[in-house]
């Protein structure tokens, strides 16, 4: 269930309830939408709330703030995912 393509539209989702757009492009950029970092504590704080995402106390805002592109943040979500407990 946790394919890249889940991944992907997951993060969609949640940007799309801090971003005042609804279609992303995997080279998207957080900040350069319109995001801020309120706005990404508010999407860290809904994606560690999907039970998909088990990874959820391993990522963090810095992480979240270092990876703005789409794309690159579903590989890091990916690499937690992928993560041996």
């Amino acid at each position: 269930m946790n394919d890249r393509k889940n991944i992907i539209s997951i993060i969609k989702r949640v940007w799309a309830t801090e971003l005042p757009f609804s279609d992303f492009s995997v080279t998207d950029d957080f900040f350069e939408l319109g995001g801020n970092s309120l706005k990404l504590i508010a999407v860290l704080d809904k994606l560690q709330k999907i039970p998909e995402l088990k990874f959820i106390d391993e990522l963090t805002v810095i992480e979240l703030f270092d990876t703005p592109i789409l794309d690159n943040l579903a590989t890091l979500i990916e690499s937690k995912l992928l993560k041996p407990s």
